[in-house]
């Protein structure tokens, strides 16, 4: 999720998230990439609290989008990620790892920031249509041009990047967006759940690169059919005994020191149980 947590939209990460497992019996986890624009902390820090992962969002979220790649200055974009990578210390008592630009207007400065800052990740950059990336450190840079052009042009060794894979948003591949939140003419549950399921068969039945579902709590306004249909997603990917619900910090920590199946990956401690989320 990439917006503020508020009274408004805690209930949507509760109908999502709570009581549901992974076939291992383990609660499915999420990242929250939080702004510090009208959001409750206190509810922030129960997801936090709840095992979800909070990761930097900026101050303000402040528009024009442009603002973050074309005219903020050094000591702007320095307040707006370090600030609220500080409110969110002080505010829930965690340090946070990542951060996502608001708009996804990135620039070289902030990569510098985040490096300079000890942040473990960004997640700002999408994938080119039909590119499925996974997760890679700036300690060399990507041979393919950014999409966004955004990409950074300096080396920053231990920063992650967690690309935004893109989504194709119809059968036929000719409609994409960066986020699940660009695919927006679908208007049932029934083409929402397929479309969701299409996109993760490109990375199951490939190299099950990680599929993100990045959004925010604004596509599910007025649109019950959204929320029930990733639900009911959820609900069926879950049973599989080689996927997992993880925060983006549990993948990055798997992919340094990877372990098989065998060795019960992402485990809790739980026996296998399923609940049903009912819809």
């Amino acid at each position: 999720m990439g917006d503020s947590v508020t009274s408004e939209n805690f209930q949507l990460h509760t109908d999502l998230l709570e009581g549901v497992t992974d076939f291992n019996g383990c609660p499915i986890k999420a990242t929250f990439f939080v702004s510090g624009e009208n959001v409750n902390y206190t509810l922030v820090k129960k997801l936090h609290e709840s095992g979800h992962e909070i990761a930097d969002h900026s101050v303000s979220q402040r528009l024009p989008a442009e603002w973050w790649s074309a005219t903020a200055s050094i000591k702007e974009l320095e307040t707006e990620i370090v600030g609220q990578l500080k409110t969110i210390q002080s505010e829930v008592g965690v340090i946070t790892k990542g951060w996502r630009n608001p708009y996804l207007e990135s620039t070289e400065v902030t990569f510098k920031i985040l490096a300079d800052n000890g942040f473990l990740y960004d997640s700002s950059l999408v994938t080119f249509p039909g590119v499925k990336w996974w997760p890679y450190t700036f300690d060399y840079l990507p041979p393919l041009n950014c999409y966004m052009k955004n990409c950074p042009k300096n080396f920053y060794p231990g920063l992650w990047e967690v690309p935004i894979v893109t989504w194709q948003c119809d059968v036929l591949g000719t409609k994409f967006g960066s986020t699940m939140s660009d695919c927006f003419d679908l208007d049932d549950e029934e083409s929402v759940y397929q479309m969701i399921m299409a996109n993760f068969k490109l990375h199951y039945e490939d190299n099950k690169q990680p599929f993100s579902m990045f959004t925010d709590s604004i596509w599910f306004n007025n649109k019950p059919f959204r929320k029930n249909a990733v639900m009911r997603f959820i609900n069926d990917v879950r049973k599989m005994s080689d996927v997992f619900f993880v925060t983006i910090q549990d993948l990055l920590q798997w992919m340094q020191s990877p372990i098989g199946l065998d060795s019960f990956p992402f485990s809790c401690n739980q026996q296998p149980i399923l609940q049903n989320i009912n819809v």
